[in-house]
């Protein structure tokens, strides 16, 4: 266990599954705390370390490192968090708390954000986390429940992998990609007072006896200006004749030049209600007279272009 102050600078690096226990928010001094080594680590607090006496370093996160409070203590990183690899940060008691900025290194391939059984614990963002490349997933139902900053995503994807997960800030849905629990149904919760909005990107959500939603406690704003919500209807029970309320328990709602696909659009019509239901019409068939109608047209017009040589 580190408990004293350190003062040297550089880059403190883990490697070989080692376990830190830090009793001392200075124990790295101004260092870079570098968790990229080739094998996952494990990393405890064994005193307090939020607020005033938080980890002010660096951070750089690849190869899974696991937050493992076990000890029942709280960790907060309050310097930049770099991300690198292929990375899952899990933990499993007390609350982890993430208040520098949160950015991805060139070349990075996504964050995956767990969460184990044995702790009721969330991550905590105190400012805004944006997705530009890469995929953050959101892996346990309270992961970023007790976010204050907005989930900004312009490129790569957001995804969950559980059956319900709830967010505290608002999304802001400008580009990329974002799904729910892979090919299985899966809710996206928006805490009170917290809005969805979407200008571009796409939206997939799984149809069936079981679907995806969006979900806001209350009084959020759900604002649809623009992208692409993809149907996947292949999931069991889907029928064209049922209702599927896939926005829900928002204050007010608006709708425009949103593009809806996924779906047998030859046969039907898809439209979202202002209340955030999504329903299927059969499309209109022509009367056998407007089919005749469109074929003397084409006849008169061929006989035209037969006639005009003479």
């Amino acid at each position: 266990m580190l408990n004293g102050a350190n003062t040297y600078t550089g880059i403190t690096k883990w490697n070989n599954n080692s376990t830190t226990i830090m009793g001392n928010a200075s124990a790295f001094g101004t260092s870079t705390l570098n968790f990229d080594a080739g094998s996952p680590n494990t990393i405890k607090a064994g005193t307090d370390l939020t607020g005033a006496n938080k980890l002010t370093n660096p951070v750089i996160f690849g190869n899974n490192p696991t937050l493992k409070n076990d000890l029942g203590y709280n960790l907060e990183f309050g310097g930049a968090v770099s991300l690198t690899g292929t990375r899952t940060l899990t933990t499993n008691t007390g609350t982890t708390t993430f208040s520098g900025s949160i950015g991805e290194t060139t070349g990075g391939a996504g964050l995956s954000l767990a969460r184990t059984n044995d702790g009721p614990g969330a991550h905590t963002y105190t400012g805004n986390t944006t997705v530009e490349s890469g995929t953050l997933t959101l892996g346990s139902a309270i992961t970023l429940q007790a976010a204050t900053g907005a989930l900004i995503v312009t490129g790569g994807a957001l995804a969950t992998s559980v059956a319900a997960t709830t967010v505290g800030g608002h999304i802001i849905f400008s580009g990329g990609a974002l799904s729910l629990n892979d090919n299985s149904a899966g809710s996206l919760t928006l805490t009170a007072g917290q809005n969805f909005s979407m200008s571009g990107g796409t939206l997939t959500l799984t149809l069936g006896s079981s679907y995806d939603q969006i979900v806001s406690v209350g009084s959020g704003i759900l604002g649809l200006s623009g992208g692409t919500i993809t149907f996947d209807t292949g999931g069991a029970g889907f029928s064209y004749s049922s209702a599927y309320q896939i926005f829900s328990g928002f204050g007010s709602t608006s709708f425009s030049s949103l593009t809806l696909s996924g779906y047998d659009t030859t046969n039907y019509l898809a439209s979202i209600s202002s209340s955030g239901q999504l329903s299927f019409a059969a499309a209109a068939i022509p009367e056998p007279s407007t089919y005749a109608a469109c074929l003397g047209g084409l006849s008169l017009t061929w006989a035209w272009r037969r006639r005009k040589p003479a």
